[in-house]
């Protein structure tokens, strides 16, 4: 006896049914980073924040490009 083929079930994101906008949950996440970010700051010193600066600068310079 054969198992029974798994289907591929599409579906929309799930913040398109919670209820919260994207820019709400990014904030979240933003909130929930920063302990991380404060502690790499303090631990890693400039060479941490040079390294957040430059990835933000580059996300926003994409941003900008892209969008």
């Amino acid at each position: 006896m054969a198992a029974p083929a798994k289907t591929l079930e599409i579906r929309t994101s799930p913040h398109l049914l919670s209820g919260y906008a994207v820019d709400a949950i990014m904030w979240n996440v933003v909130v929930a980073l920063a302990p991380a970010i404060v502690f790499a700051c303090y631990a890693f010193g400039w060479a941490a924040i040079t390294v957040l600066a430059t990835a933000t600068a580059t996300c926003v310079a994409t941003e900008a490009l892209v969008g």
